[in-house]
């Protein structure tokens, strides 16, 4: 895995590690079917798939046919950020504190 560009690129992004690096690079190879990150989020279940015609997107519905325990691994390495927020150092959290305080109480991730 050490040995692999693709996990020591992946590894670079705060939250994934070793086996989010790893379990990606088996699962998804080198991403050229997604058009983006976006795509490949929405193919995991993490965000809302997206189809625009005309100009007009279209939001349509989480879908989860994605692999089920990746999906997971990044849960956790977003909840392991999120819980951390407080002695995180860099532009990124720094992003993530002026985000979750501009939510509404009841969507606060603690």
């Amino acid at each position: 895995m050490e040995q692999d560009e693709r996990c020591r690129l992946l590894k670079t992004v705060t939250g994934i590690g070793d086996m989010v690096a790893s379990q990606t690079v088996t699962e998804v190879g080198n991403a050229e079917a997604f058009s983006g990150g976006r795509d490949m989020a929405a193919w995991l279940g993490l965000v809302l798939r997206q189809y625009s015609t005309g100009g007009t997107p279209r939001l349509l519905g989480i879908s989860k046919r994605g692999n089920k325990r990746l999906r997971t691994l990044y849960v956790h390495g977003a909840r392991a950020i999120m819980s951390r927020l407080s002695c995180g150092k860099g532009p990124s959290y720094s992003w993530l504190r002026k985000l979750r305080a501009s939510l509404p109480a009841g969507l606060r991730i603690h």
